[in-house]
């Protein structure tokens, strides 16, 4: 693992990427404010974690701790950090829930509330893995659904070629 290599914007980082077969290989140059072209690179999802929010990991509150060693070893065990950028942060919402998860992959959001043990986070990084080796979408499988919900009130999304209405997602791994 080199420390460097999520630094897009060092020469040193952006060969480095740009020799991985993991990541596009279509260039995204972007023009950050001081006028320096960035090459960022895009990856098919990202995963969100609240672990510095107003409840979630709030064990003084009640709250279940969240596992922020487990969710980066699993990260970076896994070597998806090409294809799934992952984020520690702040509040995602809604707080009633707890230690919630917001997982952006292709396209598609699928969130996650009361995320609170080991093997949980074990299984969403199982079906990030399963999504990037099919290169595409899957629904959930069965043993994350308890933890699945939705927050949105967004339309189905549609698929562009057929111009009709993708299938709902289902639980069934």
């Amino acid at each position: 693992w080199d420390p460097h290599e999520h630094y897009e914007t060092t020469s040193d980082a952006t060969a480095a990427i740009i020799r991985s077969e993991h990541t596009s290989k279509t260039r995204n140059i972007v023009w950050r404010a001081d006028g320096e072209p960035i090459n960022v690179f895009r990856r098919p999802g990202q995963l969100f974690v609240c672990a510095t929010g107003c409840c979630c990991a709030h064990t003084d509150r009640g709250h279940a701790p969240v596992p922020l060693d487990l969710y980066h070893s699993e990260w970076a065990r896994r070597r998806i950090r090409h294809k799934v950028h992952l984020s520690l942060g702040g509040c995602l919402w809604p707080c009633a829930l707890s230690n919630v998860v917001m997982l952006l992959f292709a396209g598609r959001q699928v969130w996650f509330h009361s995320v609170i043990g080991d093997e949980q986070v074990i299984a969403i990084f199982d079906y990030i893995e399963s999504m990037v080796r099919a290169d595409r979408y899957l629904p959930p499988p069965t043993p994350l659904a308890p933890q699945v919900f939705d927050v949105f009130d967004w339309p189905e999304p549609v698929d562009v070629e057929r111009r009709e209405p993708v299938a709902a997602a289902t639980f069934d791994g």
